[in-house]
């Protein structure tokens, strides 16, 4: 429910499967994050409080945006699922279809 609230709060319009990704990616980074915010010792040693809990975060929305680039480059070279359908309707159909 809170992943789904900070979405619908930005204005998130997706009802597709995007709509479940973006929630269960979010999840994972706020319940992560909360549980290494729990463990901050917040600036015991004499750095900014709760330092190790932001750059725990940095991380972990870099590795997400590693993701997002990985899957970019996938998707660009994937075949064009149009084309495949016409080209498979005209075998079953023949070209007048």
């Amino acid at each position: 429910r809170t992943a789904g609230a900070m979405w619908q709060i930005l204005g998130d319009p997706s009802t597709d499967i995007n709509f479940y990704t973006k929630r269960l990616t979010l999840s994972g980074v706020y319940l992560s994050t909360l549980a290494r915010w729990f463990a901050d010792e917040a600036g015991d040693d004499g750095e900014a409080p709760y330092a190790a809990t932001w750059a725990f975060l940095d991380d972990r929305i870099e590795n997400v945006m590693q993701f997002e680039k990985v899957k970019g480059r996938f998707q660009k070279g994937a075949p064009d699922r149009q084309r495949i359908a016409a080209f498979l309707g005209k075998l079953r159909y023949g070209s007048s279809a």
